[in-house]
């Protein structure tokens, strides 16, 4: 089985603090959005690979938050997978992760 390049979590240091620490076992780069600095570290802290790629930012700042993902894949690559867990009140923001996902493959 060929290895992941690439995968984006969003709320990755969170909830999904555990599906971030097995990506990154999985994959050549994790790309992991959260807004705690500290939750961050510590998710790094805890990886024993060093292929965690931590993103703080808040994902209400949907400007920001397109910013960061059209930084990580021109840095990492395109993703190759996408695990969020985003509040019901903003279920846009998927619609804006396909969205620079889609416009960077056309770019590249």
């Amino acid at each position: 089985m060929t290895q992941m390049r690439h995968a984006l979590v969003i709320g990755g240091s969170g909830m999904l603090a555990k599906a971030s620490l097995w990506l990154a076992d999985h994959c050549d780069k994790v790309s992991v959005i959260g807004r705690n600095p500290n939750k961050l570290n510590r998710l790094l802290d805890q990886s024993k690979s060093r292929n965690i790629i931590p993103i703080v930012v808040d994902y209400y700042d949907k400007e920001q938050f397109r910013n960061q993902i059209n930084h990580s894949m021109a840095n990492h690559g395109p993703f190759e997978m996408v695990v969020a867990w985003i509040h019901s009140q903003e279920k846009g923001i998927i619609d804006i992760v396909c969205e620079e996902i889609q416009k960077y493959s056309i770019l590249t």
